[in-house]
């Protein structure tokens, strides 16, 4: 259900099914206006074409008659038949031929044909056709991916994507799977610590709300995360799982494990019987983070510049970042088209959140998705968890989504900085940070350098702390739970966990 209240009223969901104090948190802050999403005045959506309900999922996927992968090609590959007319929501039309383009699978890419197979994904990077894992390389896995065939199509394809797209300063010392059995507790073991910063990610083909990390302890059996403390006590670590990922970063609290500690994270595994699991190491501080923008029924870039508020809230962010000496590095730009971007430009579930993530599938490099869409069903922007599946791309939890027009209908009441505040406090989610206060007062955050507002400040006595009341008490932090404040700041360490994710260049 969408939250609408009056502009003044602002709310977060904190918690989202505990387990009995145990649970997923939701990443987000959120506004509701009273006459719902505001209708933009320069630019409206193209005319719908056919719409169908399985944009994302088909039943099943039915290979082309022709081919699925190369080896159905004797000695040829398995590309697009680029002669086809484009047919949105269908899946791509694929035939045994030559190469239609030079890059290979994986490459960074503008177009279909600059790619080698014919095929070039919407988050921007080369691929080739697939029926399971077993035809990609290694490190590789069969996922659906969207391809863009015209500016009014966007179709489907299986085909090899890589696990993880690190940056230089980032090492993989796993990526495999683990099979266990459903409704039980299994031991997950991180080993001793090789760098400062360390994050375990465990990704699920299925959603699960029963799945889980309950305690993580060090190696010498000492306890430093417990979920049914959540809330409660200040803990070394926070675990929250998201939809389809557990995510376990180390540090993300005040303490720093010495090299050489190792963990053991006690998994409550639902209905969940297989994830794949990915180990990044990073030893030293990055300097930049690059951007993949979506545009999702919001205006599109023109002549090759984004529209004019985009470039503002890039800007906004690039000086928020800049405070704690990082920059906004490569940016790309891309559009989704036809009945997608129609079915997606208005969030109104965390289901359809996570599926639109999922359309990251065959991103060639390590930055954070932003999807700007027109508006959320409770929130202005929200993010794929805390932290969001890094450097993993075509997950649920592989972006940030920003109520865009809703932003914008904000603007007015709003510090000059808003734009770039609601990013980046996204970005602060997906790099592993949380709300520094909740609405209700709770504290869930490890980080003892960030103000706290209790309920003491609740000034007018309704059991939510608004902005204007914890001034002075951490409502001036990007990470606390509301907008509206001009020049946010970060804690030293926030500062420390930002410049540390394994998604910095």
């Amino acid at each position: 259900m969408r939250f609408r209240a009056g502009p003044s009223v602002l709310r977060v969901v904190g918690l989202l099914g505990l387990w009995a104090l145990a649970g997923c948190y939701r990443t987000h802050i959120v506004v509701g206006p009273d006459a719902g999403p505001p209708t933009p005045d320069a630019w409206s959506p193209p005319p719908p074409d056919a719409w169908r309900p399985d944009a994302w999922a088909p039943d099943a996927f039915v290979p082309p008659s022709e081919c699925a992968r190369d080896l159905d090609c004797a000695g040829r590959l398995c590309v697009q038949d680029l002669s086809l007319p484009p047919r949105d929501l269908e899946l791509v039309p694929l035939h045994c031929a030559g190469p239609v383009g030079t890059l290979p699978p994986g490459a960074e890419c503008d177009s279909n044909a600059a790619c080698d197979h014919g095929m070039c994904a919407l988050a921007g990077g080369c691929v080739d056709a697939c029926l399971s894992a077993a035809d990609c390389r290694a490190g590789e896995r069969c996922a659906r991916v969207p391809v863009v065939t015209s500016e009014s199509s966007l179709q489907f394809a299986q085909g090899c994507v890589r696990w993880v797209d690190p940056p230089s300063g980032v090492s993989v010392v796993a990526n495999d799977t683990l099979t266990f059995p459903s409704f039980s507790t299994q031991r997950v073991v991180i080993d001793p610590l090789a760098t400062p910063t360390r994050f375990t990610l465990l990704v699920a083909d299925a959603l699960d709300d029963n799945r889980y990390v309950s305690s993580v302890a060090t190696s010498a059996g000492e306890t430093v995360f417990d979920a049914f403390q959540l809330g409660a006590v200040r803990q070394d670590l926070v675990v929250a799982p998201f939809q389809d990922h557990v995510p376990i970063l180390v540090p993300n609290g005040d303490r720093d494990f010495a090299l050489g500690t190792g963990f053991v994270a006690q998994l409550e595994t639902g209905a969940t019987t297989t994830m794949h699991r990915l180990v990044m190491d990073r030893a030293s501080a990055g300097s930049s983070v690059d951007v993949n923008v979506f545009y999702v029924g919001v205006a599109p870039p023109r002549g090759g510049s984004p529209p004019l508020e985009v470039r503002r809230m890039l800007d906004q962010l690039g000086v928020l970042l800049g405070r704690i000496e990082l920059r906004v590095g490569r940016e790309r730009h891309f559009v989704v088209p036809g009945a997608t971007a129609r079915t997606f430009e208005i969030i109104e579930s965390d289901a359809e959140v996570g599926d639109l993530f999922a359309y990251s599938a065959g991103a060639a490099r390590a930055a954070i998705n932003v999807f700007l869409i027109r508006s959320g069903f409770d929130f202005l922007g929200i993010a794929g968890g805390a932290p969001g599946a890094m450097v993993v791309h075509g997950t649920r939890g592989s972006g940030i989504a920003i109520g865009f027009e809703d932003v914008l209908s904000f603007l007015p009441m709003a510090p000059d900085d808003e734009l770039g505040t609601v990013i980046g406090h996204e970005m602060g989610h997906f790099v592993g940070m949380f709300h520094t206060t909740e609405i209700d007062g709770t504290v869930i955050e490890p980080l003892s350098d960030t103000p706290e507002c209790s309920l003491a400040q609740d000034s007018d006595g309704d059991g939510m702390l608004m902005p204007f009341e914890c001034d002075g008490f951490g409502a001036d932090n990007v990470m606390f739970w509301g907008p509206f404040q001009a020049a946010p700041r970060w804690s030293p360490r926030q500062t420390r966990i930002f410049q540390n994710a394994m998604v910095l260049q």
